[in-house]
């Protein structure tokens, strides 16, 4: 049986909150011992409680507080929606997307898809070979053959990683991330 990077996060992650959280969650107890993700945990859970949404930069630590704290459940929810109350969902993009596009410029975080073999431009599921054509397709501006394989090689090195979160931008007449 094969278990994907993804599932043996969560499990790892699992069973490290069950170490490191005691068994009635105090938010006093998160600010004495100033860890991480105890306060994000705290974070999300007195968010939930206040009714905001899912902060953009949410750990996972700040996903279970925000769950636990009665919170939308969040497979009802996209990261696209996140910080966005009420935006209606593109069933063409399930993850939504982070996408900003004007006449001259075009800005998106991409990040890796909840599968895990891919990655997300544009709220789509997109391959790494695939992304400039994707960006081209999501922007209407070419992306030159160059900067095509240095956005790839730099896509497929943090997929290797085994975590992606690249912000790519067109301004000026030129790509960078």
């Amino acid at each position: 049986m094969k278990i994907k990077r993804s599932q043996l996060r969560r499990l790892i992650r699992e069973a490290l909150l069950n170490e490191a959280l005691p068994s009635q969650y105090d938010d006093e107890w998160a600010e004495e011992e100033e860890l991480a993700d105890d306060a994000d945990y705290a974070d999300g859970l007195k968010d939930a409680k206040e009714g905001l949404p899912i902060r953009k930069d949410a750990s996972p630590a700040y996903l279970d507080g925000w769950a636990e704290g009665g919170g939308e459940s969040l497979n009802e929810m996209h990261p696209g929606d996140w910080d966005k109350p009420g935006v209606e969902k593109d069933p063409k993009r399930p993850w939504g997307t982070y996408a900003e596009k004007s006449e001259e410029s075009f800005y998106d975080v991409i990040i890796m898809s909840p599968n895990g073999d891919s990655v997300l431009v544009d709220g789509m599921e997109t391959y790494t070979q695939d992304v400039p054509s994707q960006l081209h397709h999501a922007s209407g501006i070419e992306m030159s053959d160059v900067d095509a394989d240095n956005l790839i090689f730099t896509l497929e090195d943090q997929l290797e990683s085994g975590y992606v979160e690249l912000s790519v931008e067109y301004k000026d007449g030129k790509w960078s991330w």
